[in-house]
């Protein structure tokens, strides 16, 4: 391998020359099997590059580097690429040329520049073979997909999937459905009144269908059932998205009788009541709606001393899933069996080594969220981080949450500090960017000049943005002292617990600029009937508890879905809280929506 690696920068070399001394035009005609290994392929362009002229070498080089991207060896077909003129090249050999520079792109998350590679040489792809055509709208997808516009990327797979033969068909029709369900409802529908393409049209009016149905199955299957009458020969017909597919049997199969268990007194029952109101609305509203529920009952967890004796009694009286326990404490104790007897879904998450068969975990995970903005930083392009967190261990775990994902990815995080009370955002803010040592380097100067000379502080310039966890009031304190100390202009990616849930643009005017993860509930949910019914029931709370109430709207629609979360990874739900998955160790994963502060309003953001 160290070889093939030190010939291809002899043969970048060796082009670089070839492309001082001029060339002449010729087309690559490689003498290769292509049943060689890729390394004796890489060898022979080698030897090519090494005895032909000029131009002819230029195309053995495109070709060097295309097999190397097509092996996703991004590092090395960049390097052979290096200081090639497209211009310079035949049609075929600059179409492979603008495709491997794209894929390139791609690898290093820059999307933008991937499509623009593609789109701007659109009608030259065009001409070329249908593998260089697929090549190409993947591309587009792919950077749609990155760029945060699933409606975009969705119809590129819609249009490419003609070409496509089994099995790339299945993997881009499930994509496609994947970037569809992440596409909000009312975009979906603008879309669908514009589109004059049947597949486009039938792929969209599914999507409705699927969301505008989701807190419903029996709804969702009737309408799935007029869909099929209408589009029976639709690509989406023959090989329905595995969600709608098991639909029939996800509601023969589902739970008929539910046992709720959350804590309703003490220290935990404002929590507890919010979820409980929240699955009660949902719960409510598919009655209404006639659609069958199940044999429902709720248990008190916030007297028992025993809360093992207390699950085990509900799992013995016919219980056929169990949602709850709130407690983090009681989660463990339910991870120590082992095994449960009936299925359950916690609302809260226990030790993260642990596996309990029968054991499902979903809740307002922080740690979530650190690492999707970790994700988001990433794909924007920054490569160092500082980050700023309570100083308990609540912060710690968030911290340790984001900087692993961050390193994951290939991110520096060049610091990290911690607060305990107001007056310690300055110092903590000093130490990141170390202006306290500017500081004391000034005052240095002084002593040693017996004078005291004129000084203005410095901080670090190497940092590209700063991951801040705080409450609404503490980051209306942060954001200014950052300022003050000359970081106004770093960018600040935080967590949810940075939005009260009410809009406040007097008080929220200090965090303009901040981007931050949060629920559906507080962002895209403004019109939908559950937010309006619980609007309507307990005013001035759908906000202020609202993430609460969404876990309890999630948790109804989540209890007959899991089975088929559980079968395939890919499977996904637009939740309340999030868009949900469930990962290997029955932990519902969430991704959130994105928003900024702007003039002291929220704004939704589109990726």
């Amino acid at each position: 391998m160290q070889k093939i690696a030190t010939r291809l920068l002899i043969l970048s070399a060796l082009v670089y020359q070839l492309l001082l001394s001029g060339c002449t035009s010729t087309t690559t005609t490689p003498d290769i099997s292509p049943t060689a290994s890729i390394d004796h392929q890489l060898e022979r362009l080698y030897e090519l590059a090494k005895q032909s002229d000029s131009q002819t070498s230029l195309g053995y080089r495109v070709d060097a580097a295309n097999l190397l991207s097509q092996q996703q060896r991004y590092q090395e077909a960049d390097k052979i690429l290096a200081g090639i003129s497209a211009s310079s090249l035949p049609p075929a050999s600059r179409a492979t040329f603008i495709i491997v520079q794209a894929e390139i792109a791609l690898s290093k998350f820059d999307g933008e520049m991937a499509l623009n590679q593609v789109n701007l040489n659109d009608e030259l792809l065009r001409q070329q073979n249908q593998a260089t055509q697929i090549r190409a709208a993947l591309l587009r997808a792919k950077s749609f997909e990155l760029l945060g516009r699933p409606l975009d990327s969705a119809r590129e797979r819609i249009h490419l999937a003609p070409m496509l033969t089994e099995p790339d068909q299945s993997k881009n029709q499930t994509a496609l459905w994947n970037e569809l369900i992440k596409t909000p409802i009312e975009s979906l529908q603008s879309a669908a009144a514009n589109s004059r393409i049947a597949d486009e049209q039938g792929w969209l009016s599914l999507a409705i269908l699927a969301k505008a149905n989701e807190a419903n199955l029996d709804q969702q299957l009737s309408a799935l059932q007029r869909w099929l009458q209408h589009w029976p020969n639709h690509p989406a017909a023959i090989s329905l998205p595995e969600e709608l597919a098991l639909l029939d049997r996800i509601i023969t199969e589902r739970p008929n009788n539910i046992v709720l268990m959350l804590p309703l007194k003490g220290k935990n029952a404002v929590a507890g009541k919010a979820i409980r109101d929240g699955f009660m609305a949902a719960y409510y509203q598919a009655q209404v709606s006639g659609n069958k529920t199940p044999n429902l009952r709720v248990i008190d967890t916030s007297q028992t001393q025993n809360f093992m004796a207390l699950y085990q009694q509900a799992a013995n009286e016919s219980a056929d899933f169990i949602i709850g326990p709130l407690q983090k404490q009681h989660v463990q104790t339910l991870q120590k069996t082992g095994s449960l007897p009936t299925p359950t879904l916690a609302l809260n998450y226990g030790n993260e080594a642990v596996t309990t068969t029968g054991l499902y975990q979903f809740g307002l995970s922080a740690e979530d969220e650190a690492r999707q903005i970790a994700q988001k930083a990433w794909l924007s392009g920054h490569t160092t981080s500082l980050a700023l967190t309570p100083g308990n261990s609540w912060g710690q775990r968030i911290t340790n949450a984001f900087a692993d994902e961050w390193q994951q990815l290939g991110g520096t995080l060049l610091e990290d500090a911690q607060f305990s009370s107001e007056t310690s955002y300055s110092k903590a803010i000093e130490s990141l960017f170390d202006i306290d040592a500017s500081k004391q380097r000034a005052r240095r100067i002084n002593n040693l000049l017996s004078q005291n000379t004129e000084f203005t502080a410095r901080r670090r310039n190497d940092v590209d943005f700063i991951f801040v966890v705080a409450t609404p009031k503490q980051a209306r304190q942060i954001k200014p002292t950052l300022a003050f100390h000359f970081a106004s202009n770093v960018p600040v990616y935080a967590t949810s617990h940075i939005y009260s849930g009410t809009s406040s643009p007097l008080l929220d005017h200090d965090l303009d600029g901040v981007i931050f993860t949060e629920t559906p509930w507080l962002l895209s949910y403004q019109n939908h009937p559950l937010k309006q019914s619980i609007s309507s029931n307990w005013p001035g709370s759908a906000n202020r508890l609202g993430r609460l109430y969404a876990l309890g709207v999630d948790a109804y629609q989540l209890f007959p879905r899991i089975q088929l979360l559980s079968t395939n990874r890919e499977n996904k739900l637009a939740g309340a809280t999030g868009l949900l998955t469930l990962d290997a160790s029955g932990r519902v994963i969430r991704t959130l929506e994105w928003a900024h502060i702007n003039n002291g309003k929220i704004e939704t953001l589109s990726n």
